[in-house]
């Protein structure tokens, strides 16, 4: 279905008038225009990550960023959980960590939808390459961002990958306390 879709989008953002011109800048604008394309080349980012192509996803995901004109929104965010994750696949992982760090930093304001996702791509790369301490402290950190900018689903992740930290370090208990809050929030996590 998704390839359908892209199919879809991509024809209409190649459609030109009889002048030559873009339809999409005609009927749009030129900045919405590229705002479309970068989403197109998202979800063409997620279709190739989730089929495995991840040199493909890495490619989409940086030509999404640089159509993306608006830094606070929320695709803008999901596209840096996407390309961090597949540079962790890539085996970039240290490359990946840099560049999440150095856009949360100059993430403004705080707390925000992005500023969330950002720390999000940054516990996923540190949970999957073992840095369980650094995962803990960026998690904790989306925990409260989560909380203060009420993003429900974010707190959820964020619960979810600490149990999974203290789970892995033998911290049972903190472990369920935190997977009990996922499970208690089942009915709102996926509100925001």
């Amino acid at each position: 279905m998704l390839a359908a879709t892209l199919r879809d989008l991509h024809a209409l953002a190649d459609d030109t008038q009889h002048d030559g011109e873009p339809a999409l800048n005609l009927h749009l604008g030129r900045q919405h225009a590229v705002e479309i394309e970068g989403h197109i080349a998202f979800l063409q980012c997620a279709a190739d990550y989730f089929a495995g192509r991840t040199e493909e996803a890495i490619r989409g995901a940086r030509k999404a960023l640089n159509l993306l004109t608006r830094p606070n929104t929320l695709v803008h965010g999901n596209v840096y959980v996407m390309l961090g994750s597949a540079m962790q696949m890539a085996g970039q992982s240290s490359e990946a960590e840099a560049m999440l760090r150095t856009q949360y930093q100059r993430q403004r304001p705080k707390p925000t939808q992005a500023s969330a996702r950002l720390l999000f791509g940054l516990t996923l790369v540190l949970t999957h390459v073992g840095d369980y301490t650094g995962a803990a402290e960026a998690a904790s950190l989306m925990l409260r961002e989560a909380h203060a900018a009420d993003l429900p689903l974010l707190v959820g992740w964020s619960h979810a990958i600490l149990g999974r930290v203290h789970y892995e370090r033998n911290e049972l208990d903190a472990a369920l306390t935190h997977f009990n809050a996922v499970t208690d929030r089942r009915y709102v996590v996926n509100r925001g």
